[in-house]
């Protein structure tokens, strides 16, 4: 929660168990200055990171505390929920899908896709013999929904005749999706009036935006899907 991306890997540790596909995970803190250190035994002891055949990792906020949890899917053993205490302590829950086990998990994807304000889940499935079905999980038990965006690293450049308006902003999901969002704009006044305009996204979780020279009370405004909504000032500076 310090602003700064963190980074996790998995199936990239120690064997674990003499099997050569079963490899414990890593996390690295980013620690501002540019270096990523490795984490792994502070945040995610050996008992909640149990090394299987992982093959992807999927952020959210599953418990909408207002920091990132995230998903693994596994080849060989449980898909399995890291849940993160908020100091970046993480403890494992490997009973968060329902209806028995789901081998040969390749790929997993995150959204509300029944708009109930809910994280579903779309698992892809291969390489194990009963492995025939994709699956679609809804996320019934969950709590909706009801923590802000977060807006981070805003800059209000200016350049000639404009001002160019960047920031970070994120719902602790990733990959960020288009259909995530209700609207990311700038807000502004100019010679006493106010005016809008949309943000553009252009990569990770980065957004841009254009707004005339001479623009003044600058606040960058994010209202995601279900309704929760942020804001926060930038000064336009050289």
């Amino acid at each position: 929660g310090d602003g700064f991306l963190d980074l996790v890997t998995i199936n990239d540790g120690e064997i674990v168990g003499e099997v050569g596909s079963s490899r414990r995970e890593h996390v690295f803190r980013n620690n501002g200055e540019g270096r990523y250190l490795d984490a792994t035994d502070a945040w995610w002891p050996d008992a909640e990171n149990i090394g299987k055949d992982d093959n992807v990792v999927a952020f959210l906020d599953f418990d909408s505390d207002g920091d990132a949890d995230f998903l693994i899917g596994s080849l060989s053993g449980p898909d399995r929920l890291l849940i993160n205490d908020g100091s970046g302590s993480l403890r494992s829950a490997n009973d968060v899908f329902t209806d028995g086990a789901t081998p040969g998990t390749l790929g997993m994807a995150i959204s509300d896709l029944d708009g109930d304000d809910r994280i579903d889940v779309v698992q892809s499935q291969g390489e194990h013999r009963t492995a025939v079905q994709e699956r679609i999980f809804f996320g019934r038990g969950l709590a909706p929904d009801d923590a802000p965006p977060v807006v981070t690293m805003a800059t209000a450049a200016v350049r000639d005749d404009s001002v160019q308006v960047r920031a970070r902003i994120h719902d602790r999901k990733s990959p960020t999706l288009p259909t995530e969002w209700s609207s990311v704009e700038v807000r502004w006044v100019t010679g006493g009036d106010q005016a809008s305009t949309a943000m553009s996204w252009y990569g990770e979780y980065l957004w841009r935006a254009t707004v005339p020279g001479g623009a003044s009370e600058i606040e960058i405004c994010a209202v995601d899907a279900a309704g929760n909504g942020t804001c926060q000032w930038v000064s336009a500076s050289d």
